[in-house]
């Protein structure tokens, strides 16, 4: 069972590349599908590194659901760089892995709460791309 210190520690570790293509102020909410108390979101500093904070976000550009099951597999797989840090493109493979081959309990989808154009301007279609989220 994953805790939220496990989390916070996980998500606080990765450096500018987690978010780096995106503006400063990006939002991602982060929710457990089988443990409802753990909400969480990610925002992009303004020194380019993701601050983790409890609880949901107010005004999140999308939202991502998690099996329990899917985030523990992808904690413990994501490779780490020479520091023991989460490297980010292998932690986007591993979602993209998830998201395209789906196993029971290993669940993962996402909710975009804003429009294409504010995503577009964000940056968010050249972050997909450059990490291989979108498909052609």
């Amino acid at each position: 069972m994953v805790s939220w210190e496990e989390i916070k520690e996980f998500f606080s570790s990765f450096g500018k590349d987690f978010m780096d293509i995106l503006q400063v102020g990006a939002t991602w909410e982060y929710r457990i599908l089988d443990r409802p108390d753990l909400v969480w979101h990610i925002v992009k500093g303004e020194d380019g590194l993701p601050k983790v904070v409890e609880g949901p976000a107010e005004k999140p550009d999308a939202i991502l659901f998690y099996s329990e099951k899917a985030l523990e597999w992808i904690i413990k797989n994501t490779a780490r760089d020479q520091n023991g840090k989460p490297v980010a493109e292998d932690f986007y493979k591993k979602w993209k892995e998830i998201h395209d081959h789906p196993r029971p309990g290993f669940d993962t989808y996402w909710e975009l709460k804003i429009s294409l154009g504010r995503l577009k301007r964000k940056g968010y279609m050249e972050f997909a791309k450059k990490y291989g989220l979108l498909t052609e």
